[in-house]
């Protein structure tokens, strides 16, 4: 395919493959090459993943189902909080310890 590619008699330009910019490109969405233009709202992506793991791992894993909406919202809060407490960690981390155990020179 490379050495079809590589000795194509016609121009990269007009070939017949759409231009990664062009119109044809953006018709559809394809799920793992573009990612959701959901810039600034990444965070609030991790209610409803810890909410979807909660649901699927407490289904498996609790006794009664009485018991099941109140397992799930504290596993959910539990990941979140969590996920929240981690991130203050990397970030305390990075900007304090890193600096010192590894000096950078200007």
């Amino acid at each position: 395919m490379l050495f079809a590619i590589a000795h194509c008699p016609l121009p990269i330009a007009s070939s017949p493959l759409p231009i990664p910019h062009s119109p044809l490109f953006t018709l559809a969405w394809r799920p793992m090459l573009d990612p959701l233009p959901v810039a600034g709202a990444w965070p609030l992506l991790l209610i409803p993943l810890s909410l979807g793991i909660s649901i699927a791992y407490k289904a498996v894993r609790v006794g009664s189902i009485g018991s099941y909406p109140k397992a799930v919202l504290v596993m959910t809060t539990q990941i979140v909080l969590a996920m929240i407490a981690m991130g203050i960690v990397a970030n305390l981390f990075v900007r304090f310890v890193l600096p010192v155990v590894i000096p950078v020179s200007p």
